[in-house]
């Protein structure tokens, strides 16, 4: 299989290339990496360790370093070993740098890769989001070391890193071109009345989604945030603006995004494994054996292994909300747009299925776009709350998490800043209420 990407660096590229080849910072930088050392010239060995769907393999790593032009690429062979020979991976890697300005680089990687054991049940898709998930966090990293190896002018002493932080950018920078999902770009949409009459929803919203971001758009009832899904789902027009992925516009034309509704709409003559299949069966005119491995890895991922020739008459509320869920993860698409997805469960499941939904998009890497009236259930989610106004909607508020990850509820729901966080939501969605 091939996986192909890129990344960016905030560093020169002069910078990104000497680190490339250091081993501390290898140890540091690549996510599960120890023990890299440098044994010759042009060799290294060490340990790499890789959450892949449910498993956590580590490897014996060596890596051949084959052909570099100075500052520009390098190209590599890799082999990886589990222990007692579990899985074997064998890679050949090219790496390039291209500036994008002074202090920013773009790391583009092109690898292709053979797996043997049992890390090859594991399909092309899972593979690649896992790759992807990987490179950016250490370009994350990377771009942390390099940025702090250079103390400012106050003298101030370099600081570790926290571990298992997520670096979070601002709300108002904008992402690189290699983290960018999706850009909606003023987007407006107003109905039809009788006598000629018009009347407007949605009025100039813009805002980006990085990829592997969480973004959850609040707002009082009416003020279009349905309407914006539908929108972004190709599923309606719109009076003026874009909406692009990869460059495309998307905006109507169906299927280019996932779309998962509050109510699951399972087939009930289908079993799960059926109704999970059926985005590739419509699409296709038909399943594949990749597409049955994959809709089980997914399954097992999601924790609904031992169901998936049950029926939906035999699940729980929030078992069938995992199950639509993972129906539309299998159209891989960069974006999955949730309507209310558990508006209606009760508090308990509700709950549960927020947590549950956070370790999926971790372990899947997914961006996510998010619509709910449950500010507590924005908050603990997202990455970043947009708030809309009364009809017709605009972007009123845009706030960014300012908690890391991994969360917990109960320990966030306590912390000062949830309640401040809440409590500016609030005033955002109810500006009249606030002002008395």
């Amino acid at each position: 299989m091939k996986i192909e990407g890129s990344v960016s660096v905030d560093a020169p590229a002069d910078e990104v290339w000497t680190a490339l080849f250091d081993p501390a910072v290898m140890n540091s930088c690549i996510p599960g990496a120890t023990d890299i050392e440098r044994v010759s010239p042009t060799t290294y060995r060490g340990k790499v360790g890789i959450k892949i769907g449910p498993i956590a393999p580590s490897f014996d790593v060596v890596v051949e370093i084959d052909e570099t032009t100075e500052n520009e690429s390098v190209s590599a062979t890799i082999r990886g070993e589990e222990g007692s020979r579990a899985s074997m991976v064998n890679a050949n890697a090219l790496m390039t740098l291209e500036p994008l300005t002074a202090e920013q680089t773009e790391l583009r990687y092109s690898t292709t890769v053979s797996v043997t054991g049992r890390l090859g049940k594991f399909g092309l898709g899972i593979m690649k989001k896992t790759a992807e998930k990987q490179a950016r966090q250490f370009a994350e990293a990377l771009s942390r070391r390099l940025s702090e190896a250079q103390p400012d002018d106050r003298g101030e002493q370099e600081q570790t890193p926290e571990p298992h932080r997520v670096r979070t950018r601002s709300a108002s920078q904008p992402p690189a071109p290699s983290d960018l999902a999706c850009s909606l770009e003023n987007i407006s949409f107003e109905y039809a009345l009788p006598g000629g009459k018009t009347l407007p929803v949605i009025e100039d919203v813009s805002f980006d989604l990085r990829r592997g971001e969480v973004v959850t758009i609040l707002g009082p009832s009416g003020c279009g945030k349905s309407t914006l899904l539908h929108i972004a789902a190709g599923l309606l027009p719109c009076k003026s603006g874009r909406i692009t992925i990869d460059g495309e516009n998307i905006i109507g034309r169906p299927g280019k995004t996932g779309l998962m509704m509050q109510s699951d709409e399972l087939l009930p003559w289908r079993t799960v494994l059926e109704n999970v299949l059926l985005g590739p069966e419509v699409l296709k005119g038909g399943t594949t054996k990749a597409d049955s491995m994959r809709a089980l890895e997914l399954l097992e991922i999601a924790g609904l292994l031992n169901f998936e020739h049950h029926y939906p008459n035999a699940l729980s509320g929030g078992m069938r909300q995992r199950v639509a869920f993972v129906r539309t993860l299998m159209l891989d698409r960069p974006l999955v747009l949730l309507d209310e997805p558990f508006g209606a469960l009760d508090a308990i499941t509700r709950g549960e299925m927020q947590q549950w939904l956070l370790e999926m998009r971790a372990q899947l890497d997914q961006t996510l776009l998010l619509i709910t009236h449950d500010v507590d259930e924005a908050i603990f989610l997202s990455d970043r709350i947009m708030v809309m106004s009364s009809r017709p909607g605009r972007i009123a508020l845009e706030r960014a998490s300012e908690f890391d990850r991994p969360r917990n509820f109960e320990e966030i729901v306590v912390d000062p800043r949830f309640g401040a966080l809440k409590r500016d939501l609030l005033k955002a969605i109810h500006p009249r209420n606030s002002s008395r």
